[in-house]
C-alpha cells in the first residue's frame, strides 16, 4: 500500500511540475535587449545588425534591437546611463570609461564587462595626394577630420 501512495505522489509530483513548466514556457514574453553601435554609414552599426540577426536565429526568445549612437565614447556613456543593454567600443575606450579617465569620463563606469573581441580596429591617417602632407608635422595648420564627435577614432586623434 505504502508504495502504491509513494508512486501516486510521485506521479502527481512529476505532473505539477511538468505543467508549471509548460505554463511558464507558454507564458514567456520575448525579452528585448538593445546594443548600442556607430553611425548608420560606419562599422558598428552593419556589424550591430549582423549580430543581431545570428543571435536571432540561435535565441528566437530574445529580439536584439540595434540602436545607431556616436560610437565608442558615448557607448560608453549608454551603458553607464542604462539606456543600452550592450554596446561596441574600442578596447581602449572601454578601459578608459571602466577607469573614468578624463576628459572623456567624469567618473568610472564600473557596469561595463566585455563580452568579446570582434576585430582588430586601426586607425590610419591619410591625406589628398595633391596636400603636400609627407608625415604628422605636416598638418600644422591644416584642416582635419577626427571622426565623429564622440567617437573613439575622435579621441584617439585628440590624444
Amino acid at each position: 500500500m505504502k508504495k502504491k501512495l509513494f508512486v501516486g505522489v510521485m506521479i502527481l509530483c512529476l505532473v505539477v511540475f511538468f505543467s508549471a513548466m509548460r505554463f511558464d514556457l507558454a507564458h514567456a514574453q520575448r525579452k528585448y535587449v538593445s546594443i548600442a553601435s556607430g553611425w548608420v554609414v560606419g562599422v558598428y552599426f552593419p556589424l550591430a545588425g549582423a549580430i543581431s540577426r545570428i543571435a536571432h536565429e540561435k535565441l528566437t526568445d530574445i529580439k536584439i534591437t540595434v540602436e545607431s549612437s556616436g560610437a565608442s565614447v558615448a557607448n560608453a556613456k549608454l551603458i553607464a546611463s542604462g539606456d543600452a543593454d550592450m554596446a561596441i567600443l574600442q578596447n581602449d575606450i572601454a578601459f578608459y570609461a571602466l577607469q573614468g579617465i578624463k576628459p572623456m569620463f567624469d567618473k568610472p563606469v564600473p557596469n561595463i564587462r566585455g563580452m568579446t573581441a570582434l576585430y582588430p580596429e586601426h586607425c590610419q591617417i591619410h591625406a589628398r595626394k595633391d596636400a603636400k602632407i609627407a608625415s604628422v608635422r605636416d598638418l600644422k595648420g591644416k584642416r582635419v577630420a577626427v571622426g565623429p564627435l564622440g567617437s573613439g577614432t575622435e579621441q584617439n586623434t585628440i590624444q
